[in-house]
């Protein structure tokens, strides 16, 4: 495994299976085109343990297909402790209210195709 201060690499082919997604995303909304791209990216975090596309395939539980507020509600829980957890409350603190949004509409979008 090649180190790099802060990036380990094991992650390096999500990176990269995360810049492949964004080619697949639907068009956009008018008005927020760069909501998309930011969203894919971060939501490439969640796939990595909650599977392809928020659909997981083992103990994970699935995030596809709940609505953005709902995610938004989830992940500010595991944020601020109300709501316990092992891994969540940790990968929570990593992001703003307004990433969370994006990550979180992204996610309901593509539960929609």
């Amino acid at each position: 495994m090649i180190k790099h201060p802060g990036v380990r690499m094991g992650l390096l082919p999500l990176l990269v299976g995360g810049f492949l997604l964004l080619g697949s995303t639907a068009a956009p909304a008018a008005d927020e085109p760069s909501d998309v791209s930011q969203g894919a990216l971060l939501a490439i975090t969640c796939f990595a343990c909650h599977g392809f596309e928020g659909k997981s395939v083992g103990g994970m539980p699935s995030i596809r297909g709940f609505p953005a507020d709902y995610l938004i509600s989830q992940m500010q829980a595991f944020r601020d402790g109300s709501r316990p957890s092992t891994v969540m409350g940790r990968h929570a603190t990593g992001y703003s209210d307004e990433e969370l949004r994006i990550m979180a509409h992204y996610i309901e979008m593509i539960s929609k195709q």
